[in-house]
């Protein structure tokens, strides 16, 4: 039954106790996976592990795609299609998705199909594809309803709101962003953004101070990061001039480039090639282009 639930994308609580038991192994596998940490101490019981032992072994490792030679199930190609979608490899992103959702409703496992759907809508929504995003987002909702997956449904509004900015509809994501009840900080930063480009600069600087001491599971330095451009903007009519402004802007942005899924680099982009347009700065905007294949104005 732990196994299952595993496999079935949850976390089981396997006591510490059964380490002293015959199932030590699966016991030291299932209590990694449930860390999400890799426990060394099976890493020498690797050639006598089973197909089901390797797999969540390997995936504890975040060894994808060893774990994918080992048995395509619908668990190997959720984790892998995830973490293609983190890196920003999001054609390998749908392939491992699209299969994993296939596999996970062949299995029964809602949990899984859910969070294939949710994959799905991240990708389609940094590819900049509104239409394939909504048409996965449809079935998205159905199952998180099924499951009462709170956190689900307002992850797609999320980011059907967060898309529609992208595709230069401001007004239709501050609708979403003013008028939720208790917004965490990447909520309010969605809505400072869209107060700046509403021409709503009190209300962005109001959204900019909550987001401050908003929830949020990103570090302080990231926090800052995403908030302190926007600040400075609202502060410096000029800032497209203003050297300082560039400074702070490109090292916001190399620290959500490597610490952060691809998807809010890309958010972040249109500042950055703005500024670089400003500033004369044409090579690096077409070098930095290149690393964002799916960029759209």
């Amino acid at each position: 039954s732990w196994y299952d639930a595993a496999f079935s994308g949850e976390i089981p609580a396997v006591p510490e106790a059964l380490l002293r038991s015959p199932r030590f192994l699966d016991t030291m596998l299932l209590r990694a996976w449930a860390a999400q940490t890799p426990d060394e101490a099976a890493d020498d019981f690797e050639p006598a592990m089973d197909t089901r032992q390797r797999t969540l072994y390997l995936l504890t490792a975040g060894r994808y795609d060893d774990a994918l030679q080992v048995g395509s199930c619908a668990l190997a190609c959720t984790e892998a299609g995830m973490a293609a979608y983190r890196r920003g490899f999001h054609l390998r992103a749908l392939e491992l998705l699209g299969r994993g959702g296939e596999l996970a409703a062949e299995d029964g496992r809602a949990g899984l199909m859910l969070t294939c759907r949710l994959g799905l809508v991240c990708c389609y929504s940094d590819l900049g594809d509104l239409a394939q995003m909504k048409a996965h987002a449809a079935p998205a909702r159905r199952l998180a309803r099924a499951l009462d997956d709170t956190v689900a449904l307002e992850t797609i509004d999320y980011n059907l709101a967060a898309t529609a900015f992208e595709q230069g509809q401001p007004d239709e994501a501050y609708r979403y962003f003013s008028a939720l009840e208790a917004p965490g900080a990447l909520a309010l930063h969605k809505l400072a953004v869209c107060c700046e480009a509403l021409g709503k600069p009190d209300e962005a600087r109001a959204a900019l101070e909550r987001a401050g001491a908003a929830p949020c599971h990103l570090t302080d330095a990231q926090r800052r990061a995403l908030l302190e451009p926007i600040a400075y903007r609202l502060a410096h009519p000029d800032h497209l001039h203003d050297k300082a402004y560039g400074a702070l802007l490109l090292s916001s942005f190399a620290r959500i480039r490597a610490e952060l899924p691809s998807g809010y680099a890309q958010f972040h982009l249109p500042w950055v090639l703005e500024w670089y347009a400003a500033a004369r700065q044409y090579k690096a905007a077409c070098e930095l282009l290149l690393d964002f294949p799916a960029y759209r104005p």
